[in-house]
């Protein structure tokens, strides 16, 4: 660890992480896929990052998180049908998330998850919007799916950005 504020540290994961997260939201509502090479560069965010920014307990320990969340979104997959590369994203972004704010966390995630269907919702329901992003797999006329990587991002978006936030408000930089 390079001996960085918390508040340093999250800022500098958040800015690391936010263009993967909105290039994942715009492939998962164009493409409905999230690729390989998004959740690849997630990880080694983390591994190359989380040394430098995180005490090596934590980093470490977060790497169970990712092996937990995955075994346990490989079950729910088995239940309920979604993609696997929403699987792989959300367990990509558990190396992120503190066990400690796991009830803030799941909070988060339902709430973005309710976005992400109304505004869907709402999109597809656009003559606008069908008219210039027709094309687009998630607004296809008559699709019933919706794309669970803009509510995984934008869970992990608003969580680094809450954390930045509290950390800048109780600390400073």
């Amino acid at each position: 660890m390079l001996g960085l504020s918390f508040t340093t540290s999250t800022f500098i994961f958040f800015i690391l992480t936010l263009p993967v997260c909105i290039w994942v939201i715009f492939t998962d509502l164009r493409d409905m896929k999230i690729y390989n090479k998004a959740v690849l560069t997630l990880i080694a965010i983390f591994a190359v990052a989380g040394p430098f920014l995180l005490p090596i307990d934590v980093y470490l320990w977060r790497w169970v998180n990712l092996v937990v969340v995955f075994v346990v979104m490989l079950l729910y997959m088995m239940i309920r049908d979604y993609g696997a590369g929403d699987l792989k994203f959300f367990s990509a972004t558990a190396l992120f998330y503190s066990p400690s704010n796991a009830s803030f966390l799941i909070f988060l995630l339902v709430a973005a998850m309710i976005a992400t269907v109304v505004q869907i919702k709402i999109c597809r329901a656009l003559p606008s919007v069908q008219r210039k992003f027709g094309h687009w797999k998630t607004f296809e006329k008559g699709k019933k799916t919706y794309p669970m990587g803009l509510g995984f991002a934008m869970t992990l978006i608003l969580y680094q950005a809450y954390l930045t936030y509290q950390a800048y408000l109780q600390h400073g930089w």
